[in-house]
């Protein structure tokens, strides 16, 4: 499977804005962006992306209850987990 369209999900605005950047400028793919668990599983709802990229530690629905729910509903949906350090 080819990866055109990538979910990025942060509650940090500027690691959303960093991402997108870099996914968009050196990958060429389309990227979408949210804040938290509840606007990703509305924004796969719309318009299904290739991948998910996800932080772990976010307000209302976390990283780990995020992937229940995706998986639960897309089970075929890929999901990638990331952590800040520091």
């Amino acid at each position: 499977m080819a990866l055109h369209k990538i979910l990025c999900v942060d509650d940090e605005a500027d690691m959303r804005q960093i991402t997108q950047l870099a996914l968009q400028s050196m990958g060429g793919f389309e990227v979408a962006l949210c804040a938290d668990g509840s606007e990703a599983i509305a924004a796969i709802e719309q318009s299904m992306p290739d991948l998910v990229l996800l932080d772990v530690m976010m307000p209302g629905l976390s990283g780990p209850e995020t992937i229940k729910v995706i998986h639960e509903n897309y089970p075929d949906l890929s999901v990638a987990v990331r952590r800040q350090l520091g």
